[in-house]
């Protein structure tokens, strides 16, 4: 070793080093790097194992050493152990898949398991190195050693010989196969650490396959009844879980042992783990008629208590493992929990943020309709004082409980409307969603409380602060199910504007009642106020452009609707108002980037500017309503000086200056105004369809027509043929018709009450003279309902006049008179016409159970094409699990150990090839018969004559064989005879020269 101080620092000295550095310690670490290359090219052992010492610390501290794996390798085929096991810690913790020199580890694992003169630590050793680093190359090239030593005469060995198998496996998943018999024998082992270590390589492979391993449960109940190893016991208990699925029938018998162990141990461990095999045991306790076994009821209540008592304990550890238990339980016996509300709720209080987590996860057991505004209520006071994840879980869990099975434990909808408005304001990154979508859906479903909801949403709509408050994230997707409730509701709208504030009223009283969530009813907060001015203005406000697209996009299509409805209820100074903000505001948005934005801004522009109501040149109508009264000439000449003066601009176009006041265009808001009160029953129909619930199904279960060709491309001239076609004239949104033709088909059989009513319904729209000659029904219809009940939409009224059914202008929009085929009769029926009647729907079959719900019925039914039903066939199916199979042939999941060997399935054997090599004599005799044999063949070609220095040159040249004659020799040509330049042909046979 050299004197030279550098090549004697040490591992103690480079971590003082370090420590020494710490303002700059990267400096220190690259000297050292450079160092310890030297150290590496040295000879010594000693010096070259330090080395790799040190590099190892520096691979802890985060410095990638993968250029030194060479050097690890040579360091673990040192002779002294001390040596050995630095150079294979090494490795643990630097070597990877993609290292290269993994590959020269196997032979030298081959030669540390096969050597007879190590002992059982350095053995035990390579066995850990191997396990850490195998890949499947070395997994296949060495499982064969490992299986070896699972018989080695020390314990020790034995041991570590099992564990490591398990690697191995992943790694080289057929091994299973081919090694499982040898394993299985180690369960019947003397010593009981190799016994536990079998057990604990068997239950993991159990969790990837359990149906392998069916046929040793009798072996592992075994262990189970006769083993005093607690740490085997928890092992056993795990893999007979796992076992439980796939053998019901063992379910039953594992709870008379578990029962035992579960009294009598004081491990609380193996406590624990009894308890959850207990509770993964349970759902398989049925026997073959559908009973229950006897002991069940006390086994669950044994859980339940000591679990209570896990609980209850000071150490946070059983805690926690306590309620993971009751939520285990809780699957199999859902009610179990509810006795133990009041420890449930006390942890939601824990300082341990996972134990309120498990804690919550307990409160679907303990709900009931009477607990639950108590429940809700205690929770909202959590979320006030909770913040980050934790909240949202808090909130996700509130919107479950009374969402789940479709809001079934809901009695007062109203209330529950009031919970999620005051969700909505909260801050949290992952609720704002889940709150619009119930918010829409209790709107939807529920009648009731469609008055509280728009009440609460109007205040939500116009107040300005909430589009840029704290809680925007959850607020935005909170203001679309407003925006949507309020314009699909907007009749409610107008009778709160439209109610009159007489002061003091008794209930009973004239005026306009709202169900608030407590029960009492109430006055709006809005009555007598223009609310639809005040909520157009407010979605249309260019403050509206910080939400979303998606958001803005409903607030549009929402303020079309406030608009029409508007139209019809408001009076034509308030109607002009409106048309007067639509003009204003509504060309923020015409430029929105966003698509839809942009689609839905145009719809309604384009809407106006057909009805009349509001031009695309509405400027050059403000001109000529000027015009008319001879004033703009002498303002625009005042103007044209004023500018001239004041040389603000050098080059104007003073003729693109508006000459139109604000009295003007006032005129045109007027006249807008006079023409949507006009048209408003035609604007009405617009929106007067009202929304229903669409099932999930009923897209696919619309037939699709005869020769309709779904799979052929359009034609490349399909569009310009299009374009070719006449057009109407005058074509214009009044001419545009989207009824409803039903077809009259023969009679046939019919299969369902649904079909029957809507054949019944079919036929009493139809007129009777319109039934034999193709006529429709007439137009006496209100598109927003009934004046004496704003609720009860009128329907198409079907009137007897012969063949001579006239309508005016404004009913032509949505419904068409007549007929084009006398064979096909046509009538017009609104879409609520296809919904089953509301007490049909909701008061169910005769026998069944009353719902107790007082506040609002639910709506449970989704809308489906005419003559289609919920089939329960489609249920059935749904609970059927399919598994689709996604593993491979390299998947420890996919091997099967119950089906025999092949006679293919062998471990690899390695070894060199063996050539047959001659002895030089006879190569020697061979190759002369040969070349005599050409010599004389040469000669009878040639003939006699010819020069003899030719013939010596051709003798010369003769001694080697030829070409053909070593290709058509059927061993290897003789390694003397081959030219030096073509001694390589045969890499790995080596014969002296």
């Amino acid at each position: 070793m050299s004197n030279d101080p550098i090549f004697q620092r040490g591992l103690q000295d480079l971590i003082k080093g370090i420590r020494s550095h710490k303002k700059d310690s990267s400096a220190f670490i690259s000297e050292s790097m450079a160092k310890i290359k030297i150290e590496l090219r040295s000879t010594d052992p000693f010096l070259k194992t330090e080395a790799i010492r040190k590099l190892t610390y520096l691979q802890m501290v985060g410095y990638n050493v993968s250029w030194a794996s060479f050097a690890i390798v040579e360091v673990m085929s040192q002779s002294r152990f001390a040596h050995k096991r630095i150079g294979y810690l090494a490795a643990n913790q630097s070597f990877t898949e993609s290292t290269d020199v993994i590959l020269l580890t196997t032979n030298l694992f081959k030669k540390e398991f096969a050597s007879l003169t190590n002992n059982q630590y350095e053995i035990g050793m390579a066995i850990n190195c191997l396990a850490n680093i195998a890949t499947k190359d070395l997994a296949r090239d060495c499982i064969s050693d490992l299986v070896g030593l699972m018989d080695h005469s020390r314990p020790y060995v034995r041991k570590k010989a099992v564990l490591a198998m398990f690697k191995l496996y992943i790694k080289f998943p057929q091994g299973l196969r081919l090694t499982f018999e040898k394993l299985k024998d180690r369960l019947d082992d003397t010593e009981s650490s190799v016994i536990s270590t079998a057990v604990n390589v068997i239950c993991e492979l159990s969790n990837k396959n359990p149906k392998n391993y069916l046929a040793m449960a009798p072996k592992f109940f075994r262990l189970l009844t006769t083993s005093s190893n607690n740490w085997m016991l928890i092992k056993v208990v795990k893999l007979l879980g796992s076992l439980v699925s796939e053998e019901p029938r063992l379910a039953r018998k594992l709870l008379d042992p578990l029962t035992t162990i579960i009294q009598n141990t004081g491990a609380k461990s193996l406590q624990y783990e009894c308890i959850h095999t207990v509770t993964l045991a349970l759902p398989f306790t049925k026997r073959e008629d559908g009973s229950e076994s006897k002991n069940v009821p006390a086994v669950v209540k044994l859980c339940s208590d000591y679990l209570t008592g896990f609980i209850e304990d000071s150490d946070q550890n059983l805690k926690y493992l306590g309620l993971v238990g009751l939520v285990n339980l809780m699957k199999s016996n859902p009610r179990i929990v509810a006795d133990h509300r009041e420890m449930v709720l006390k942890c939601l209080t824990d300082d341990d943020v996972t134990i309120r987590t498990r804690a919550l996860e307990l409160l679907a057991g303990i709900v009931s309709r009477k607990s639950l505004v108590d429940l809700v209520h205690h929770l909202l006071t959590h979320v006030k004082h909770s913040e980050g994840v934790y909240r949202d879980e808090l909130i996700s869990k509130i919107l479950f409980m009374c969402s789940n099975d479709k809001y079934g434990l809901v009695t007062d909808f109203a209330w529950y409307a009031s919970v999620l408005l005051d969700l909505a304001v909260m801050q949290g990154s992952r609720h704002g969603q889940a709150v619009s979508d119930q918010l829409i859906e209790i709107s939807l479903r529920v009648d009731t409380v469609r008055p509280y909801a728009v009440e609460s949403l109007l205040s939500m709509l116009l107040t300005d602060s909430l589009i840029l408050g704290q809680a925007r994230q959850t607020v935005s997707e909170v203001l679309k199910a407003a925006a949507w409730i309020v314009g699909e509701y907007s009749g409610i709208v107008s009778l709160i504007a439209n109610d009159k504030d007489v002061g003091d009223t008794l209930e009973g009283d004239e005026g306009y009642w709202i169900e608030g969530p407590t029960g009492d009813d109430i006055r709006s907060a809005w009555r007598g106020q223009p609310v639809h001015v005040l909520v157009v203005d407010a979605l249309l406000h260019p403050r509206a452009t910080n939400l979303p697209s998606h958001v803005q996009s409903a607030y549009i299509q929402s303020a079309m609707k406030v608009f029409v409805r508007a139209c019809v209820d408001c009076t034509e100074g308030e109607i002009a108002t409106l048309v007067g903000t639509v003009r204003n505001r509504l060309g923020v948005f015409l430029q929105s980037v966003n698509l839809e934005v942009q689609e839905r801004a145009s719809t309604f522009r384009h809407l106006l500017s057909e009805m009349g109501i509001l031009p695309m040149d509405w400027e050059n109508e403000a001109e000529e309503i000027i015009a008319e009264g001879g004033k703009p000439k002498d303002k625009k000449k005042g103007l044209i000086k004023a500018v001239k003066e004041l040389n603000l601009i050098d080059d104007i176009d003073l003729l693109e200056i508006p000459e139109y006041t604000s009295q003007s265009v006032k005129a045109v808001d007027d006249r807008g105004a006079e023409i949507a009160k006009k048209h408003s029953r035609v604007l009405a129909a617009a929106v007067g369809e009202a929304f229903y619930a669409v099932h999930s199904k009923a897209q696919r279960r619309v037939p699709v027509p005869e020769g309709l060709d779904l799979v052929t491309p359009f034609s490349a001239d399909a569009l310009d043929h299009l374009l070719q076609q006449e057009m109407p004239e005058n074509l214009t949104l009044a001419n545009l018709s989207f009824s409803i033709n039903i077809p009259v088909v023969p009679e046939r059989h019919i299969d369902t009450e649904e079909e029957l009513r809507v054949q019944k319904l079919t036929s009493s729209l139809l007129p009777n003279d319109a039934k034999l000659q193709g006529m429709g029904a007439s137009s006496n219809y209100s598109a927003f309902g009934n004046e004496s009940n704003p609720n009860k939409p009128y329907l198409p009224q079907a009137q007897d006049n012969g063949h001579n059914n006239t309508r005016s202008a404004e009913d032509n929009l949505f419904y068409l008179s007549g007929s084009s085929k006398v064979d096909t009769p046509t009538t017009d029926v609104m879409l609520s016409e296809l919904i089953s009647d509301k007490k049909g729907r909701v008061k169910g079959v005769k026998g069944s159970k009353k719902d107790k719900r007082k506040k609002g019925d639910f709506n449970m039914r989704d809308m489906l094409p005419a003559g289609a039903v919920s089939s329960d066939d489609e249920k059935v199916k749904k609970n059927v699990k399919v598994r689709v199979s996604k593993k491979t042939a390299e998947d420890l999941d996919s091997v099967d150990i119950t089906t025999p060997l092949r006679a293919d399935e062998v471990f690899a054997v390695h070894k060199h090839r063996e050539v047959q090599i001659m002895r030089i004599e006879e190569e020697q005799s061979i190759v002369e018969g040969k070349i005599k044999k050409e010599k004389r063949s040469k000669k009878g070609k040639e003939g006699e004559k010819g020069e003899k220095k030719g013939e010596k040159k051709k003798e010369k040249k003769s001694k080697l064989p030829s070409t053909e004659d070593l290709l058509d020799w059927n061993e290897p040509p003789p390694h003397f005879l081959l030219p030096p330049h073509r001694r390589l042909v045969y890499p790995g046979i080596r014969i002296p020269d």
